[in-house]
C-alpha cells in the first residue's frame, strides 16, 4: 500500500523540462497565429486600399464621360459659328458681356467655338481663367473645360439662368431665363440650357485641410444659378486623384460635311484654328492615390500618363492609373 501512494506522489505535476517544450510550443503556435493574422490584415488592407481607388475612379470617369460625349452639342444644329450671343458675336457687334459671376474670363463661358478647351502642364495657375484660384492647380497636371447645352429642352425657365434658344435655321440665340424668349427664331426652336465645366487637379481637398495629410481631389468649376443669378462655382468631384493628363484626338476637316474620327492624339491645342472642330476625342489619364499610408510599404514604381511619366515618390502611398478615350457623339 505504501509503495502505490508513493509511486502516485512521484508520478504528479510535470519535471522544468516538459514545462519549457510546452511553453516554447505554445509561443510557437501564438507567433503562427500572429503571423498569419498580420499577413492577413495587411492583405485586407492592400485590397481596400485598391478597391477604394477603383470606386473613386470609376465615380471620376462616370462624372466627366457624358459630360465630354455631350461637348460642342448646340440643341437642333452643329454649327457654333451662327449663334446670336456668343462670345465672337458679342465681339463684333458689340453686346455687352454676359455679367456672369466668377466667370473664368470675359465672355468665357459662351466662347462656343471652343467646345473643348485646355491647357497642357499648368504651372500652378491658369492665367486666363481667373475662376480658378491661382496656386490651388496641382503642378504639372492638366485642366480642361468643355461648353455645351443640356441633352433635353427646358421645360420652365429660371430667373438669371443662360439659355440657347435653338433651331434648325436660323440656328440659335443666347438669352437669359430672365428676359423673354427671342423672337427671331421659329416657333419650332427649343430652350436648352448652357452648360461650362472646368475640370482641375487640386493637390489638397479643402475638406481635408485639417488631416495629417490633405487628400488631393479631382474638381470641377461649373455654370450654376445663385438666385436669379448665374455664377461659376467650384465644387470637389472626388477625392484620391493626384494628376489628370488629357490628349486631344484630332480628325481631318470635313469634306462634303462628312466627319471622321481621329487619326492623331496631341497634347496641346491651343494653337488650332477656330473653331476648333477638328478635335473629335479626349483620352483621359487618372493617377489615383490610396486614402492612407501603409508604412510597410514603400513605392518605388514610377507611373505613365500618356506622354508624362511621374518618377517614383518613395512614399507609403500605393497608386493606381486608369484611363479612358471619350468621342465627342456630335463630332466624329
Amino acid at each position: 500500500m505504501k509503495t502505490l501512494t508513493k509511486t502516485k506522489l512521484m508520478q504528479s505535476g510535470v519535471t522544468l523540462v516538459e514545462l519549457m517544450i510546452s511553453m516554447t510550443i505554445g509561443l510557437v503556435l501564438i507567433g503562427g497565429a500572429l503571423f498569419v493574422y498580420s499577413s492577413a490584415r495587411a492583405a485586407y488592407t492592400t485590397n481596400e486600399s485598391y478597391a477604394l481607388m477603383q470606386e473613386n475612379a470609376r465615380f471620376a470617369l462616370s462624372v466627366l464621360e457624358p459630360d465630354v460625349q455631350m461637348a460642342g452639342y448646340w440643341g437642333q444644329h452643329r454649327d457654333p459659328t451662327e449663334i446670336t450671343g456668343s462670345a465672337k458675336d458679342r465681339e463684333l457687334s458689340g453686346i455687352p458681356l454676359t455679367g456672369i459671376g466668377n466667370d473664368c474670363a470675359a465672355n468665357w463661358v459662351v466662347q462656343f467655338d471652343r467646345h473643348i478647351e485646355g491647357f497642357n502642364d499648368v504651372d500652378g495657375s491658369v492665367e486666363d481663367w481667373s475662376c480658378i484660384d491661382r496656386g490651388t492647380i496641382t503642378e504639372g497636371s492638366d485642366v480642361f473645360a468643355i461648353r455645351r447645352v443640356e441633352g433635353a429642352p427646358a421645360i420652365v425657365l429660371n430667373a438669371g439662368q443662360l439659355y440657347m434658344r435653338s433651331s434648325e435655321k436660323p440656328l440659335s440665340e443666347v438669352f437669359n431665363g430672365s428676359d423673354p424668349e427671342p423672337t427671331s427664331l421659329p416657333d419650332s426652336a427649343k430652350n436648352y440650357a448652357l452648360v461650362a465645366n472646368a475640370y482641375y487637379v487640386r493637390p489638397g481637398s479643402p475638406g481635408s485641410d485639417t488631416e495629417p495629410v490633405k487628400q488631393p481631389a479631382l474638381r470641377r468649376v461649373s455654370l450654376t444659378t445663385v438666385g436669379t443669378t448665374s455664377t461659376m462655382r467650384d465644387n470637389e468631384v472626388t477625392t484620391g486623384i493626384e494628376d489628370m493628363q488629357i490628349q486631344y484626338g484630332i480628325g481631318p476637316a470635313n469634306v462634303l460635311g462628312v466627319r471622321s474620327g481621329a487619326n492623331v492624339y496631341v497634347s496641346d491645342i491651343e494653337s488650332l484654328t477656330l473653331p476648333n472642330n477638328t478635335v473629335r476625342s479626349m483620352r483621359i489619364w487618372l493617377l489615383m492615390r490610396a486614402e492612407r499610408q501603409e508604412f510597410d510599404y514603400i513605392d518605388d514604381k514610377s507611373y505613365q500618363l500618356g506622354d508624362k511619366i511621374i518618377p517614383a515618390t518613395g512614399d507609403h502611398y500605393r497608386r493606381l492609373v486608369v484611363s479612358k478615350t471619350i468621342f465627342f457623339r456630335n463630332l466624329h
